[in-house]
Formats: C-alpha cells, sequence, structure tokens
C-alpha cells in the first residue's frame, strides 16, 4: 500500500549516497530501523530534530537508538523546527505533513510527497547546510 511510512522506507532502502532529514517529531521504530539500515550501507545519514520533542521519552529513546549507530542527530533550538523533509542523494524530496511518528502512521489523515526534482533537493540541502552549522550539538 502507498501509506506515507512505506513511501519513506521505500525512499530510504533506494538511497545509495545521503539522506538528509529535517523533522519535527520522530518516535516510530521500524523508520528507525531502515535508517540504520541504510547506515550499514554506506549511506550518510543527518538527522535535525526539533529540540523540545527531543525531550519527550519516547522520541529521546529513538535518537539515542540512532546515535548509538552511528548516525549524527543534531537539535534544532533557534525556533519550532516543523519542517517534515528527508532529501535523498541531494535528487529526491519527500516531504509532506507526516511526521516520524506512531501517531501520524496510525491515527491521521496525512500527506508525504516524493518530488524527484535535483534543483529543488539541491535548494533545500542549502537549506538543511545552513540549520545544521546553526545547531552544533
Amino acid at each position: 500500500s502507498s501509506t506515507p511510512k512505506h513511501l519513506l522506507k521505500q525512499s530510504i532502502a533506494q538511497a545509495r549516497q545521503s539522506i538528509d532529514i529535517a523533522i519535527y517529531n520522530f518516535d516510530e521504530p521500524t523508520i528507525a530501523k531502515s535508517l540504520k539500515k541504510a547506515n550499514q550501507r554506506g549511506v550518510h545519514i543527518r538527522i535535525l530534530i526539533d529540540a523540545k520533542k527531543a525531550t519527550k521519552t519516547n522520541v529521546a529513546n529513538i535518537i539515542h537508538q540512532l546515535m548509538q549507530a552511528g548516525i549524527p542527530v543534531r537539535l534544532h533550538t533557534s525556533e519550532k523546527m516543523h519542517l517534515k523533509m528527508a532529501i535523498i542523494d541531494q535528487r529526491t524530496l519527500v516531504a509532506g505533513s507526516f511526521n516520524y511518528t506512531n501517531a501520524s502512521v496510525h491515527e491521521n489523515l496525512e500527506q508525504l510527497f516524493k518530488i524527484s526534482n535535483r534543483k529543488e533537493a539541491q535548494k533545500w540541502t542549502a537549506v538543511f547546510n545552513e540549520l545544521w552549522r546553526k545547531n552544533l550539538k
């Protein structure tokens, strides 16, 4: 089925070089698992997450798991980091209303778009890089 979760995990599985994720809320374990698999394949992953959400126990657990696996996670502190996007190989953007959470998977009406547009992906990579530099955690 083409649910947002399925589309996201499929996109993560297709990544060859890099995955940059800016996400507001993240507590869904199978998405974390597919990121850990990608990391084992040698995909370079960076995750930026909203600092306030990161204090919630289930989010903190996911962050801990990812960092244990060697995936760098930084907390965005300056304002509410409400982006929900993954940039795959700097050529595909997977973005929408979908947070990486159990609630988003099971309870909410959500949308997630996969946009294969290198120019757009590179534009958002530049935004991501700027946020990544600002949040030296």
